[in-house]
Formats: C-alpha cells, structure tokens, sequence
C-alpha cells in the first residue's frame, strides 16, 4: 500500500527493527498485503467511468510484483528478513484503525490548495490515499471529482464507506490500483496530490511519471520526509540510511521539481499538530488498546512495543528531520480565452519557502 505510506510509509517501517533484521522497506510493505489480491490480479473496474476513462484503459493497468504477482527474483532469492506475518497483521490491526496513515491534517491540505490555481471544480488525483483522511479534505475543500488510488484493497473498501456515508460517492471515486503504472490519459488531471506516498517509487520518478497526467497549468502538490538539519544525531542517521538512504533536504526535492520541467509555487514544513493530532496520538490509543487485547501474547506485545517508539522517537529528534509540503505547476500554454474559471490564486508568501 502506498500509506504514509503508507503511513507514513516511512515511519512503518521505521518500526519493525532491533531483531538483526533491515527495516521492513516499501516492497516488504507491498508484499504484506500483495496476498490480498492474488496472483494475476488486476485494479478494479468501477461501474462507471469518470473523467473520459474507458474499460480497456483500466484493464490493462500492468500487473506488477505489487499488485500480487511473483517475480522470478522472488522465486530464486527468498527474502529472508522480511518481517512475520504475524508482525504485519498485528501493524494492520494498528494503522488501519487510524484516522490517517502519516502526517498531515486539513489545515495543512487547505494551506497546499492556497498555493493552487484551479478551476472551480477540479478533476483531482490522490495517489497512495490510504484510508483517505486527505481525500475527505479534498472533498470537502474543491467542488471537483477525486479519485483516490491505493493498492492495499482494505482500505479502499474502508474509503468507499466513508463517502458514501457523507453523500459523496457521485464525486469520489476510490480505486484499488498500483501507484507505480497509472493508466490514465494524458492531461486528465487538474490537480495530483500524494501525502507522503511518493517516496516509494522515487520522487524525481514519480515526478517524471505524473506531470504527463496533468493538463496544462496543473498542479503537484505532495509531501515528502526531508532533512532539517545537516547533522542529525547518528542513530537519527543511520535509521534513515537504512530506511530512506536517498532522503534530502527541502532543497534537494525543489531542485527535483526543477529538472521535471515544473514551477514551486511554495513549500512549507508540517507543524507538529500535523503529527500528533490525527497521527500518532491516536496511534498511541490504538497501542494501549490492543496491549490489553493480547496482554498475554508476548509475540504481539513486541510488536507493539516497536510501533508505539516511533512516536517517542519523532519526540526526541523531530529538530532533525520532518515532513515538507511541495506544491508545483505544469506550465501552462499560451492562453487566448478568458479566465473567469479560474479561481484567483495566493501568490506564495516568504513563509511558504524554507
């Protein structure tokens, strides 16, 4: 699944260590629920097609090792460090009961859409939405269409309740599908959003990958893990090189966004309620309940006892490292018609570049 991603992702498998084993990586991750789906199987077809998309396009989404295939490396080198099945269901158990999978909150999400200048009802792409705490925000802040991607089929089927409970199933359309091989046509998009998911596959990728998506004058807006200081503490550093060895500064992910032919409009840092409020204080309910759920399952209890230092852990160190909200545009052709539809844009503040 692509949480923040997962939940962050990348705080997941900050978890799962201390046993001589490598932190569980993003293919770890998407093999844990990968069984889910089954060999050969394929995303979804819903049963009507926004945004012009047609039944072969989506049929033909490339199934991939995430998507529940074995590769033939899989079949002659066996992962031996990937973690038990018992250590991801007990994490599922954990963050699927969570409001969100990694940082973030609508304060944050409403800040992002400040920098954009969108139509007044934007056809939006959320990739690697989780159980969807974003894609709610974005219903809620746009007049427009949103559909919301994940590969992990639990989730989606979680989303898919919440929308239709608010009345918004006619605008939301969750989908469970790869992040890694959108089948989307080109410039559908007004706006592409990823909280946190796109480290998976590689920002400068991802990058490359998605601008084709959006229309002319579309946005990017994404949150990454970035540095906030050049010398971290060495357990502080020698975490992240296990876990995310390529993670850089707030710099190095804007001149990224530079080299794929894209324009910052601004970047911010998530404060820490971004963490705490909707994160990690509920993470730390979620440990406490199920504590007593298996306080004699001594396997279990070890279990969360790492997923519940990761909040501690952030505690400690967060003047070290930290999420960064990126916002970005295709640029735009030369325009020959009015632009009443266009909702006046904020014109990024000093704040917004750190």
């Amino acid at each position: 699944m692509e949480w923040r991603h997962p939940s962050s992702g990348r705080e997941i498998r900050k978890t799962h260590r201390g046993d001589g084993r490598r932190p569980a990586g993003p293919r770890d991750f998407a093999k844990a629920h990968s069984a889910d789906n089954g060999p050969g199987w394929c995303p979804e077809v819903p049963s009507t097609f926004p945004l012009g998309l047609d039944r072969g396009a989506l049929t033909n989404w490339p199934v991939g090792p995430t998507m529940g295939q074995r590769t033939e490396a899989d079949d002659l080198e066996p992962d031996m460090t990937e973690p038990s099945p018992r250590f991801w269901g007990i994490f599922f158990e954990v963050y699927e009961a969570l409001p969100r999978q990694g940082p973030g909150n609508r304060a944050c999400a409403a800040r992002a859409l400040g920098l954009c200048r969108l139509p007044s009802a934007p056809t939006v792409l959320d990739l690697g939405c989780g159980i969807g705490g974003q894609t709610l925000h974005l219903a809620e802040l746009t007049s427009g269409a949103v559909v919301a991607v994940d590969n992990h089929a639990p989730v989606i089927e979680r989303l898919r309740w919440s929308v239709a409970e608010r009345g918004l199933s006619y605008r939301v359309w969750p989908m469970v599908a790869d992040i890694a091989h959108p089948a989307f046509a080109a410039e559908r998009f007004d706006l592409i959003w990823s909280e946190g998911a796109l480290y998976n596959i590689g920002i400068e990728r991802a990058l490359q990958l998605y601008r084709p998506l959006l229309r002319p004058g579309g946005h990017l807006a994404f949150s990454d893990a970035v540095w906030r200081k050049e010398d971290p503490p060495p357990e502080v550093r020698e975490l992240f090189e296990q876990d995310y060895p390529t993670m850089g500064c707030a710099t190095d992910v804007v001149a990224v966004i530079g080299r794929c032919d894209l324009d910052l409009l601004g970047h911010f840092t998530l404060p820490d309620e971004a963490w705490w409020d909707d994160f990690y204080t509920p993470m730390l309910r979620r440990v406490a309940e199920l504590r007593i759920k298996y306080a004699a399952d001594g396997e279990a209890l070890a279990v969360l006892d790492q997923i519940g230092a990761e909040p501690e852990f952030y505690r400690r160190h967060s003047e070290s490292y930290g999420y960064e909200f990126f916002v970005a545009r295709r640029k735009a052709l030369r325009s020959t018609g009015p632009e009443s539809a266009l909702l006046p844009r904020r014109e990024p503040q000093e704040t917004d570049r750190r």
